[in-house]
């Protein structure tokens, strides 16, 4: 099986389905078809349980099948991930976002796929920022994202940044722009060497992790030999809590 084009992973629910019909368009009008498109999501049923910083609200369940018609129906694929049950009630959200992001990787990179991009479906392509990505991806590199300031939190630079915790990290301006982010398939691979299921990994490491990608990706980038990548060219603008209006 040769080598196929790089992949965009759309992370969606049903309730996301106006702007990820927007975002699809934006996307083929800024990369024609150089990028192949597919989606998938946080499990079948994802119990909201807080808020997006950890403060307890009514429980709202989101479902899956206007997207899978969708996807049907415009020929994508849906890659239908569980949800981690694994991970406790009372924690800050209701996925290890890093785990996921790892699963939905490697189900697409055994398919053969030069690239996979996983993607929120709230952002904008303004360019093609995909050389920028490439060009960070040197040595064991494990991940690459953009960087992101956002409206609330102390203000600092992205070298201190470097020296705070996941949870430091979520109390002040930077966050790693996880909203767009592609892992090594190497470093895919090696992570499920060491901790084979899901499982083990959240209990060996990533359970006493912040549960938001954006900051706990600031743990990772340094693991083992392989080192992370945050592209200091800012490519997302107005990042806010909410993560609505990204510009990459």
């Amino acid at each position: 099986m040769g080598v196929k084009k790089p992949l965009i992973v759309i992370i969606a629910v049903d309730s996301h389905l106006k702007r990820v019909e927007a975002y699809i368009e934006n996307i083929k009008s800024v990369y024609k078809d150089s990028v192949d498109i597919a989606f998938s999501n946080y499990g079948v049923i994802c119990p909201h349980r807080h808020d997006v910083r950890g403060h307890y609200k009514q429980e709202v369940k989101e479902f899956n099948s206007e997207i899978k018609k969708y996807c049907a129906e415009n020929n994508y694929e849906f890659f239908e991930y569980q949800k981690q049950e694994f991970v406790p009630d009372d924690r800050e959200f209701y996925v290890c976002e890093i785990i996921a992001f790892l699963s939905i990787s490697r189900y697409f990179y055994e398919k053969g796929y030069s690239h996979v991009f996983i993607s929120h479906s709230d952002i904008e392509f303004q360019k093609d920022c995909l050389g920028d990505f490439y060009n960070s991806m040197q040595g064991d590199w494990s991940f690459v994202c953009a960087y992101a300031n956002e409206s609330n939190g102390r203000k600092i630079d992205l070298e201190e940044a470097k020296t705070l915790t996941g949870f430091e990290m979520d109390k002040v301006s930077i966050r790693a722009g996880s909203w767009f982010i592609c892992f090594n398939p190497v470093f895919v691979e090696f992570m499920f060497d060491i901790y084979s299921t899901e499982e083990e990994m959240w209990d060996r490491f990533f359970h006493s992790l912040f549960l938001h990608s954006d900051c706990s990706l600031f743990d990772m980038l340094l693991f083992r030999n392989f080192e992370g990548k945050i592209i200091e060219k800012s490519f997302l603008h107005g990042a806010s809590c909410s993560y609505r209006d990204l510009v990459i």
